[in-house]
């Protein structure tokens, strides 16, 4: 999924998703745009402050199956483009104290439960990206932050799905995070339930 808005909470049929072009969307197309060139050994080098720079990143993330399993497979995709990763796995009070809390991080491989409500001000509002908020991006936009308090107070549900549509297209826009997928988990239940 790409949108902040985990599938279910509001109608498919009225998802905001747009289409976009295979330039907008080709990796190496976009690093030579912002200056980088690959160099013969297959890495991406750019100058900054006359210094030359190594395209690299460093994900953090949590030690467990689904986080490591997903890291990896970030970690090879962007190896295969020529950029330099290394993950860094922690235990989850770890990650939490050591790595989310003091928003130490360049790449962050993160999951979060947004609840039943879809309540998005805790992830999204401005005044929630200084630990001990949830707005672990640090995103503002005063637009969002508006929205996000509207719905607050907002009981129509056809006012809520729009409002949120707003929010979701207003964040996939700007991209403050990449959104991977929503994990579904199955129930067994009795039939007398």
């Amino acid at each position: 999924t790409d949108s902040p808005v985990p599938l279910g909470f509001i109608p498919e049929e009225a998802s905001s998703s747009t289409a976009t072009s295979s330039a907008a969307t080709d990796p190496a197309a976009i690093l030579r745009a912002g200056g980088w060139t690959k160099t013969e050994s297959g890495t991406w080098e750019k100058e900054i402050d006359k210094t030359k720079v190594t395209l690299a990143v460093a994900i953090s993330t949590a030690n467990t199956p689904l986080f490591d399993q997903t890291a990896t497979f970030i970690a090879n995709a962007w190896k295969s483009i020529g950029v330099d990763v290394t993950v860094s796995q922690f235990e989850q009070t770890d990650l939490v104290q050591a790595v989310i809390r003091p928003r130490d991080f360049e790449a962050l491989l993160y999951g979060a439960d947004i609840g039943r409500q879809a309540d998005l001000y805790p992830f999204w509002h401005s005044s929630q990206k200084n630990d001990p908020g949830l707005n672990i991006a640090q995103y503002t936009n005063i637009d969002v932050d508006a929205l996000l308090q509207k719905i607050r107070a907002e009981q129509d549900t056809a006012v809520r799905t729009t409002t949120i549509h707003r929010i979701e297209s207003i964040i996939k826009q700007e991209v403050p995070a990449v959104f991977l997928f929503v994990p579904t988990f199955g129930y067994v239940v009795d039939k007398s339930i």
